[in-house]
């Protein structure tokens, strides 16, 4: 799925989806975010080739996104995956947050590596 930015501030439907980390659910869904007003848009690739487009403008609700994700064959991944996936998902924003100088409300990442710290308390981005 790629989708302008602009274009996200329109449908909000579609913006929840996404950055509600929902349409990463779907294993093979890949999302990009892009500067301007494109409309957003899923591709559908089987094999390497395109194989359709959707423009997501028109979407009106998350089940419609969802209805459509299923009917086109992409399943949710496995369980185990999808707690991997949001937890590397939940440090990376907690990080990036930190860097951001938003520390009042954060605690220092535990889970940083040593090295990380060492960067950290020299005054360096982690």
């Amino acid at each position: 799925i790629v989708a302008g930015k602009r274009a996200l501030e329109r449908n909000q439907v579609v913006k929840s989806f996404l950055d509600d980390y929902e349409a990463e659910e779907y294993a093979g869904v890949n999302v990009k975010q892009v500067d301007g007003s494109e409309s957003p848009k899923l591709t559908v690739y089987n094999g390497g080739k395109e194989v359709d487009q959707v423009d997501l403008g028109g979407v009106r609700s998350k089940s419609e996104l969802h209805r459509m994700m299923m009917q086109y064959g992409f399943q949710f991944r496995d369980s185990k995956e999808l707690h991997r996936m949001r937890e590397r998902r939940r440090q990376k924003e907690h990080v990036e947050a930190w860097n951001r100088g938003e520390k009042d409300h954060l605690k220092k990442p535990d889970y940083l590596n040593h090295r990380s710290k060492e960067l950290y308390e020299e005054g360096m981005e982690l």
